[in-house]
């Protein structure tokens, strides 16, 4: 029983650690996106806003 107990406990805290890897992971690629997002509405080459929208354009806010 005690034994049975143990390999639970250890197999659930190494999910507990393997989610929050992939919540971190998952966060990092929301940022990075944000930022590339956030550089293209910024460039007038590239922006699908106007230049007056342009002149208004606060960047999304960072995760960082």
């Amino acid at each position: 029983m005690v034994n049975s107990l143990k390999s639970l406990f250890t197999f659930l805290v190494l999910i507990n650690f393997s989610l929050s890897f992939a919540q971190a992971s998952k966060v990092e690629s929301i940022k990075e996106f944000q930022d590339k997002i956030n550089s293209e509405f910024k460039d007038p080459e590239e922006s699908p806003l106007t230049a007056e929208d342009l002149k208004l354009f606060k960047a999304w806010i960072s995760l960082k």
